[in-house]
């Protein structure tokens, strides 16, 4: 998807900034940063890697993730000072399923991805909310676009400063699946959306 086009559909869905994901690229989201001449309108630095255990999203980096191995990967996401945090944990495929149980790497990641656009049946994300609840994960959400119309499909709304609101566990996360609407109302916080 052209940067012009990612950037353009974000701020028409009327989100406050965007982490573009691409898989085990880095070039996409610099390219959406650079883009970007909004002070208003916030891209953070993003890249999904594919890992041996599962996709791994890595926040706030400053350059491309090299590892394919899950843990030094959230290692060197963590050494650039970024988020690790797990990609649709529950998705039925099982080439895009997480192949650890959660409670394995509580100290490893930061957050789950509660909520993700491209689920199909909403029964993973479900499963995703519950286990990170019950391990006390904090979690996001991410529209996982793959063509433009799905810019922002899922978004975070939370106050004040993204990673502490994530960190602490204090955000709200909306958004529609292929099957229709799931979420609330916009209440005027912050929102950003994640690709």
């Amino acid at each position: 998807m052209p940067p012009e086009l990612v950037l353009r559909m974000a701020k028409k869905r009327k989100l406050d900034g965007i982490a573009v994901v691409d898989h085990d690229l880095f070039k996409g989201t610099l390219e959406v940063k650079k883009l970007n001449k909004d002070k208003d309108f916030k891209v953070i630095l993003s890249e999904e890697v594919t890992t041996n255990k599962g996709h791994l999203l890595a926040y706030d980096i400053h350059s491309g993730i090299k590892s394919r191995d899950f843990f030094e990967a959230a290692d060197e996401i963590h050494r650039q000072g970024g988020l690790a945090v797990i990609a649709h944990p529950f998705r039925p495929i099982k080439r895009h399923h997480f192949q650890l149980p959660l409670n394995n790497v509580r100290n490893v990641l930061d957050a789950v991805e509660g909520f993700n656009g491209r689920i199909l049946l909403n029964h993973g994300n479900i499963r995703a909310q519950e286990e990170a609840k019950k391990l006390g994960f904090p979690m996001t959400a991410g529209s996982d676009a793959h063509i433009w119309f799905e810019v922002g499909r899922c978004w975070m709304e939370f106050k004040g400063d993204w990673r502490k609101a994530i960190l602490s566990k204090k955000t709200t996360l909306h958004g529609s699946i292929w099957q229709g609407r799931i979420g609330g109302i916009c209440t005027g916080m912050h929102r950003i959306g994640w690709m």
